[in-house]
Order: C-alpha cells, then sequence, then structure tokens
C-alpha cells in the first residue's frame, strides 16, 4: 500500500511543484481539534474550535495550505490529502453544510488560479507510512493539544440540529422532573391534610 501510495504521489507531483500535506485531528474525550498542513519542513499548524467535527478540521487543514501557496511562485500547487469527504465536500455544486468554510476554500482557489497557476488536490491513503501524511497527521495532533483556540470554527448546519435536539431533550427531562416533583407533593398534601385546610374558627389573633 505504501508503494503504490508513493508511485501514485509521484506520478501526479511535478518537479517545479509547491506540495503541501494536509490533516486534522479530533479528540473524542475533550473535544479539542487541530489542523496541519506540511511543505519543504515548514508546519503550518491552529488549534480549531472544539468539537469541530473531523470533516471540518480536515478542510481546515486545506485551508492552511492554500493560504500559504497563495503568497508563493511555483506554477503548480500539489495538496495531498487523506480526507476524502473534505475533496467531495470541495465538489458540490450545491453545498449544505459548513458553507462558509468551503466558500472560502473556494475562494482561495480561484484567486490563485487567477494568478495563472494550477492548483491539485489529491487523495492519499492514510497511516501507510508516507512521511509527509505522518508527519502531517502528527503536527495535526500537537495543533489539537495546544493551550487555546487560534481558529475559529463556525458550528456546521448539523452540530447546531444536533446541539438543538439535545438542549429540547434537556428542557423534556427538566420539565418532566418538575411535574414528577409536583405530583409527589401532591400526593404529599392529601395524604397529611386529607384536603382539609385550616379551619378559620383555629386562627387567632391577638389585640394588641
Amino acid at each position: 500500500m505504501r508503494q503504490h501510495a508513493l508511485m501514485a504521489i509521484a506520478q501526479v507531483t511535478e518537479p517545479d511543484s509547491a506540495v503541501y500535506y494536509t490533516d486534522g485531528s479530533v479528540d473524542p474525550d475533550s473535544g479539542r481539534t487541530g489542523a496541519a498542513a506540511i511543505t519543504r519542513g515548514t508546519e503550518l499548524c491552529e488549534r480549531t474550535s472544539n468539537h469541530c467535527s473531523t470533516l471540518q478540521t480536515e478542510l481546515v487543514a486545506i485551508q492552511l495550505a492554500l493560504e500559504h501557496a497563495h503568497h508563493r511562485q511555483e506554477p503548480t500547487v500539489m495538496l495531498h490529502t487523506d480526507s476524502r469527504a473534505g475533496l467531495q465536500a470541495l465538489q458540490q455544486p450545491h453545498p449544505k453544510d459548513n458553507v462558509g468554510l468551503i466558500t472560502t476554500i473556494l475562494g482561495i482557489l480561484q484567486s490563485i488560479a487567477a494568478q495563472g497557476r494550477q492548483v491539485k488536490l489529491n487523495w492519499i491513503p492514510s497511516h501507510v507510512g508516507v512521511r509527509g501524511n505522518e508527519t502531517a497527521d502528527a503536527a495535526a495532533k500537537r495543533a489539537a493539544g495546544g493551550p487555546q483556540v487560534t481558529r475559529h470554527v463556525s458550528p456546521s448546519l448539523r452540530q447546531v440540529k444536533a446541539h438543538a435536539k439535545r438542549a429540547a431533550a434537556q428542557h423534556a427531562h427538566h420539565t418532566h422532573r418538575q411535574l414528577e416533583a409536583r405530583k409527589r407533593q401532591a400526593a404529599w398534601y392529601a395524604a397529611a391534610t386529607d384536603y382539609q385546610s385550616l379551619d378559620a374558627s383555629q386562627v387567632y389573633c391577638c389585640s394588641v
């Protein structure tokens, strides 16, 4: 698999290309996330917003590479990513989610193309020993462990819906608990008083 991946990379990469490897990282336990792009010994790393999806971190990594490549002079930009979902998202004619992130990336691609330069995005398999991919993977993990968020990412539509669903479920649970508490209080009142309120004749007011 590694040899096949290296041969494929060599076939699509021109000698005078600006070459990048990108990757994203999500820690499921802490919710921390990060993105990284690697080129010629340079690491471009960002600690992305907590609870970003894997797709979002991969897209940010691609964005980092393109932002850096925009200021270079090589006629071809070769970007290698192990995210099929990221490449598919960028090919959607009418994206329905992560629209802001995708639009930003497409805008940078168009800006580089306007310079008369070409951008190639190539999918590579992950964790097969491709050095650039492994380096980007390690850099993204380090970025996720950074002390503070350096690249804010807006929640996706799916995340917003999931949050709303959780909030609604929590509200329903809280309301149910309140109703149950009221039922218990009502039952206690009935058992203790047999619904007999305080008789007016039992009330005495001391005159001054």
